[in-house]
């Protein structure tokens, strides 16, 4: 739930692997547990997630699990110097 504005039935999801754990189908079963759990248990409006836009592999896993990339936050984070 998002705590920083409470009322607004909304939530972010994501998750993080371990390299050597990609590419098993892994990520695609947790964010769908997380879809199920946001919208049929928590019953929210709505469920976004973030990702890096050099991050690809995420990009199409949130594509095929039916997603939709609305825009880009910038200057959302800064990591070595970036």
């Amino acid at each position: 739930m998002d705590a920083q504005h409470p009322g607004q039935s909304s939530a972010q999801l994501g998750f993080a692997l371990r390299a050597d754990r990609w590419g098993k189908g892994l990520g695609a079963e947790t964010v769908r547990l997380l879809l199920q759990l946001g919208s049929e248990d928590l019953v929210l409006h709505r469920l976004w997630g973030a990702r890096s836009p050099d991050n690809a592999m995420s990009a199409r896993l949130m594509t095929k699990l039916d997603m939709i990339e609305e825009g880009r936050i910038r200057g959302h984070l800064r990591l070595r110097g970036a």
